[in-house]
Order: C-alpha cells, then sequence, then structure tokens
C-alpha cells in the first residue's frame, strides 16, 4: 500500500506493473490471510495503525480480486480502467500536432507491439495493455534468470521509452498542467 501510493503519485506506469506483482503474488499466497500477513505485511516496519491499514489494503485487493474473478488470471477493473484513461490520452496525443516527440517514440514502438500482441493473443487488449504484459513479462523473465535474445532487449526498449513519456503526460494531464 505504501509503495503503491508512492508509486501511483510518481509513475503510473510503474504504480500499475507493481499492481500486476501484487496481483500475481496474491495468487501465489493462494489469497490466504495468514500468508499474507506472513510473507507481505509483516515485512513493514510501520506504527500500528498503519500496519493495520496495509492489511485492511490487501484484505480489500483480495475482496475484489474474488468479485470479479480474477483468482487464475486478469487485473482488477480499476487496473483496465486506468490503462483504458492511458490509452485514450494516447490517441488524443496521436492527434495532436504539438507532440512530434511523442508520435516519433510511438511510431519506433509500434512495430514491437504488434508482435507482442500475437504472442500475447489478447484480441480485445488495446496497445497500452499489451505493452504492459509485455513489460511485466520482461521483467518476469529477468527475475528468472531466464536468457533474452538481443531483438527482445530492444524492443522493450521502444516500448518502454514510450510507456514512460506517455506516464509523463499523463502526470501532466493529473497536475492539470496540460490537456489534450
Amino acid at each position: 500500500m505504501i509503495i503503491a501510493k508512492a508509486k501511483k503519485k510518481e509513475n503510473i506506469i510503474e504504480y500499475l506493473l507493481y499492481m500486476f506483482q501484487i496481483e500475481n503474488i496474491l495468487r501465489a499466497l493462494n489469497f490466504e490471510e495468514e500468508r499474507i500477513n506472513r510473507e507481505l505485511i509483516t515485512h513493514y516496519d510501520q506504527p500500528e495503525d498503519v500496519m493495520k491499514e496495509i492489511r485492511d489494503w490487501y484484505n480489500h485487493l483480495v475482496r475484489m480480486m474474488h468479485d470479479e474473478h480474477l483468482e487464475k488470471k486478469g487485473h482488477l477493473q480499476y487496473l483496465k480502467n486506468t490503462m483504458n484513461d492511458l490509452y485514450a490520452l494516447h490517441k488524443r496525443l496521436l492527434q495532436t500536432h504539438e507532440e512530434i516527440v511523442y508520435a516519433e517514440v510511438f511510431r519506433k514502438a509500434v512495430y514491437d507491439i504488434a508482435i507482442l500482441e500475437k504472442k500475447i493473443n489478447h484480441p480485445q487488449a488495446h496497445d497500452v495493455e499489451i505493452a504492459l504484459e509485455g513489460i511485466y513479462a520482461y521483467l518476469l523473465l529477468n527475475i528468472r534468470k531466464d536468457k533474452i535474445s538481443n531483438e527482445t532487449k530492444e524492443a522493450i526498449n521502444h516500448i518502454s521509452r514510450w510507456l514512460y513519456l506517455l506516464g509523463d503526460k499523463y502526470k501532466e494531464m493529473e497536475k492539470g498542467e496540460k490537456e489534450w
């Protein structure tokens, strides 16, 4: 919860990737309150009132995942809504003539996103969701220390640059600094 709040405020892309990880950790712990407490919550060194807030946050996530039938896979609806907001912003940015740099960074990533789309095989997914899923999969490969080809690293680099630029634009929009 503490990390999620900070990431959501600072970088929406990192926040979404972090929340993908939290969803998968909760699944790996079989949504068991005792295991979540032992494996996640007890590692925080916080006052008791903050610990209660953290515990409540995890319990709330578990309830939402059960309510949305996400025991095996998928993302919470509010995370999907955030991805949809990012995609809507992305489309607006591509339509404005002021965002030449943004459009160029996206053009470098679009081929790699198309390749990812075929691998993910999720027909309703838009570019933002596909890109986030690809980055998350890449992070998991790194954690497992799997061999990653230079082509994949380059593709992830293109996609990452685009997503982080989109995240910066989102932050500007959220702060009211810019409207597209």
